[in-house]
């Protein structure tokens, strides 16, 4: 499974199929608008695909995304098989995770600060256990308003540059730019 897991994310394998797929539905859709718009041509042109059968998650990513999540402990997750009923026919099977602390470590050990932000989220205390177990309580901060604030109260900025005047240019050319680690 750790091959398997090491190849889709080397290869981007989804990302690609996927971008291939949206290139032929692209030309699948300029053929029919031609055919739409020409008086001379008497082909009546295919329908366009309802839009239930085109998910906004294409189907592979979604599989991708199953296989990598069973490379979970088996302890921090299950496999759940629902079957269709006359409303809803078929079977979807969907991996559930139960331990969400493994998967969200990574983001802990590496950040400055976390902003969790959301409608209802208490107890917020069931949050703190099982997304930040190893943290130290002193560095958890929660900050709790009631549910609708005065404008007064919330202000969002952002951030051209950061302390050392450098241009905070978060984009794909710029990741490996050691200059940006005084985020960290």
């Amino acid at each position: 499974m750790y091959k398997i897991k090491n190849y889709l994310e080397t290869s981007n394998l989804a990302r690609k199929l996927n971008g291939f797929i949206d290139k032929a539905k692209e030309k699948e859709e300029e053929k029919r608008r031609q055919l739409l718009s020409d008086p001379k041509c008497s082909v009546t042109p295919p329908p366009p695909l309802p839009p239930a059968l085109s998910s906004s998650i294409p189907t592979l990513t979604q599989v991708e995304a199953f296989l990598l999540a069973l490379t979970n402990p088996d302890k921090d997750g299950r496999i759940v098989i629902s079957f269709g009923n006359a409303d809803s026919p078929g079977v979807s099977i969907k991996y559930m995770l139960l331990n969400p602390a493994n998967a969200f470590k990574p983001i802990v050990d590496e950040a400055k600060s976390i902003i969790l932000a959301g409608g209802t989220m208490e107890p917020v205390s069931d949050f703190f256990s099982h997304l930040f177990p190893t943290a130290p309580k002193e560095r958890l901060v929660h900050f709790s308003c009631g549910h609708i604030i005065p404008s007064t109260n919330l202000l969002t900025l952002t951030l051209e540059k950061g302390s050392t005047g450098k241009q905070l240019l978060f984009n794909f050319e710029n990741r490996q730019d050691v200059s940006l680690n005084e985020l960290k």
